[in-house]
C-alpha cells in the first residue's frame, strides 16, 4: 500500500518537525530547518531547494514503519505527498536504531516515469487520471529502471594510484555500478553502467576529488542485462592499477601535468572540425582497432590494420605513414582518450600538424548524428557492441563471409581465440569461428 511522506514519517517525528517537513515539501522553496533536542530527542536536517532535483535529507531515530511504499523508480521509493506531487526517496535504512531517508523532487525527465510507476501500482486513495487498473496486487514492487552508461577519462598526475583504486572500488561498488576503471600515475579511464540515479551520485563523488573535478563525462543510453535486475551492460565491476590508462606500450613517452597531456594534438570541436575540412584537404586518421573501424568511420579515413592499440607505435616507427607528416591530420577515437596518447606519439615522430577530435566520435555524434561526416555505427566496449546515432545510420560493415552489408560484430566461437569479426546473422548461424 502506498503511503504519503507524511504518513511514513508520522510515527517517528515529533509534531514541530513533522509540520516543518510538510511545509517544505508543499512549498518546494529554498529553505533549511534544523530541529535539535536533547541527546535522546529526535533531530532532523531538512533542505528543499528551488531547482528541480534538489535533495532533502532526514536522519531521525526510530523504527522502520511496517507499511512501506512499494513503488520504485530505478531503486528509489516513490512517495506521493498530499499535494499530489511525488517525492523520490533514495533509501530507507535502519542502522543502529536510526531511520535514514534521502528524498528529492523528481527531475523533469523522471516525472513521466514516476506517474507511470504510480499508475501501475495504484493507490488506495484514488487512481491517477488515465490510469488503468493496477497490474499487480497491493505490495507488488514496480521497478522502472533507467539504465545509462558513462564514459570519461582524466589525464593528471596521480601520486598514489593504489589509493585511488581503493576509493573507486568503494564508490562504484557501493552504488551497484558495473564496468571498468583503470588508474595509473597518468590519470584515470572509466566506462561504467548502472541506473541513472546511481551514476549521478557516482559523478558527484568523483568530482569531490579536485584533480578529477573537470572530468568530461559522456552519457549514453544503457540497457539492462537479461537477468531483469541489473541495470548495467557489464558482467562485473573491475578497478585496476596499470602502467598506462590506455595501453600503447609507451608509458615513458607520455608526459602529463595538472592541465592534461603535454605535447598532444590541437583539440577540435565538431564545429571546428567542419571548418577545417572546408578550408583544407584534411586526412582523418582512425585511432582505433581494425574491428571498430569496419563498422563505422569518417569518410575516406586512414584505417590502420591493427588489432590492439600496442601496434600503433610499431606502425608509426615503420614509416608507413611518413607521407602524412606535412599534412593536416585529424585523429579520432570513441571518446578521445586514445588520441590523447596517439597525438604526442605522432608529433614526436615528426608529424607537423596533428589534431584530435575533442570528445571523440561520441561528441561528434551528439552534435551531428548521421547528417555530418560520420558513417556507420560506433563500436563500444560493453554489451551493446555497437550503437547508432539515428535510425538513418548507414551500414558500412561487410560480412567477412558473404560480403553482405552488416553491422553485427560477433566473438569467435573458438575458446582459444579472442578475435571479433563482422558477420551477418545468417553466416553466424552457419559458423561463428573466425577461420584464423
Amino acid at each position: 500500500m502506498l503511503q504519503s511522506v507524511e504518513a511514513l514519517l508520522d510515527p517517528v517525528l515529533d509534531a514541530s518537525v513533522r509540520e516543518e517537513w510538510a511545509r517544505l515539501l508543499e512549498a518546494g522553496l529554498p529553505s533549511q530547518a534544523r530541529h535539535t533536542g536533547a541527546s535522546n530527542a529526535p533531530h532532523v536536517t531538512l533542505a528543499v531547494a528551488e531547482r528541480i532535483g534538489a535533495d532533502a535529507d532526514a536522519r531521525l531515530p526510530g523504527a522502520l514503519p511496517a507499511d512501506l511504499p512499494t513503488v520504485r523508480l530505478g531503486g528509489l521509493l516513490v512517495l506521493p505527498g498530499r499535494s499530489g506531487r511525488c517525492v523520490l526517496a533514495r533509501s530507507v535504512v535502519v542502522s543502529a536504531g536510526l531511520l535514514d531517508l534521502h528524498a528529492r523532487w523528481p527531475t523533469s525527465g523522471e516525472s513521466a516515469r514516476v506517474a507511470s510507476a504510480v499508475c501501475v501500482a495504484g493507490t488506495p486513495r484514488r487512481r491517477r487520471p488515465g490510469c488503468s487498473e493496477p497490474r499487480g496486487p497491493s505490495g507488488t514492487i514496480v521497478d522502472v529502471a533507467v539504465p545509462k552508461v558513462i564514459l570519461f577519462y582524466v589525464f593528471t598526475p596521480v601520486p598514489d594510484p593504489d589509493a585511488i583504486r581503493v576509493w573507486q572500488l568503494s564508490l562504484a561498488g557501493s552504488l551497484g555500478l558495473r564496468g571498468r576503471v583503470i588508474v595509473s600515475s597518468h590519470g584515470i579511464n572509466a566506462t561504467l553502467g548502472g541506473d541513472l540515479d546511481a551514476l549521478k551520485r557516482y559523478v558527484r563523488g568523483l568530482r569531490e576529488y579536485a584533480p578529477f573535478r573537470g572530468a568530461d563525462v559522456k552519457w549514453s543510453a544503457g540497457r539492462a542485462l537479461d537477468d531483469g535486475v541489473t541495470t548495467a551492460l557489464f558482467p562485473r565491476l573491475s578497478v585496476k592499477v596499470r602502467e598506462e590508462v590506455v595501453t600503447f606500450g609507451a608509458p615513458d613517452e607520455l608526459d602529463v601535468d595538472a592541465h592534461g597531456v603535454v605535447g598532444g594534438g590541437e583539440h577540435l570541436s565538431p564545429e571546428a572540425l567542419h571548418a577545417l575540412v572546408e578550408a583544407e584537404d584534411v586526412v582523418f586518421f582512425d585511432g582505433r582497432n581494425r574491428i571498430e573501424s569496419e563498422v563505422g568511420r569518417f569518410a575516406g579515413a586512414v584505417r590502420p590494420d591493427v588489432e590492439t592499440t600496442r601496434e600503433f607505435v610499431e606502425l608509426l616507427d615503420s614509416g608507413a605513414y611518413d607521407d602524412l607528416k606535412d599534412r593536416p591530420v585529424v585523429t579520432y577515437c570513441t571518446g578521445g582518450i586514445r588520441c590523447e596518447v596517439l597525438t604526442p606519439l605522432m608529433r614526436s615522430r615528426g608529424f607537423q600538424r596533428v589534431y584530435q577530435l575533442d570528445g571523440g566520435i561520441h561528441r561528434y555524434g551528439e552534435a551531428y548524428g548521421d547528417t555530418g561526416l560520420w558513417e556507420g555505427s560506433m563500436y563500444v566496449f560493453d554489451g551493446r557492441t555497437t550503437v547508432e546515432f539515428s535510425p538513418d545510420a548507414k551500414v558500412v560493415g561487410r560480412c567477412d563471409t558473404c560480403g553482405t552489408p552488416s553491422r553485427d560484430v560477433v566473438d569467435c566461437a573458438d575458446p582459444a581465440c579472442v578475435r571479433q569479426m563482422v558477420r551477418c546473422p545468417a553466416c553466424t548461424a552457419g559458423s561463428a569461428v573466425c577461420g584464423r
